[in-house]
């Protein structure tokens, strides 16, 4: 009988390689982090990155408002 390597990893390994493998495929900071990078050099963030976004998810972001803000989650109203 063969010994095949895949019966050394365990599930865990497995999903972290999965992951690697997306980030290698779409090398791209979150998004703070490349407005972050964008002002500290001066530059628009579009010029290093493309914007992915949709012209509708930027306007919905820009209807949305804070109704409350609760400083502690045991403030928050439990039928909420």
């Amino acid at each position: 009988m063969a010994h095949d390597a895949s019966d050394d990893l365990d599930r865990d390994s497995v999903v972290r390689q999965e992951r690697h493998k997306a980030r290698a495929q779409h090398p791209r900071p979150y998004r703070r982090h490349q407005y972050a990078t964008a002002s500290l050099i001066k530059v628009d963030v579009t010029t290093l990155w493309e914007d992915s976004r949709t012209v509708e998810s930027s306007s919905d972001l820009s209807k949305a408002e804070i109704v409350t803000v609760y400083p502690h989650r045991h403030m928050v109203p439990g039928e909420l």
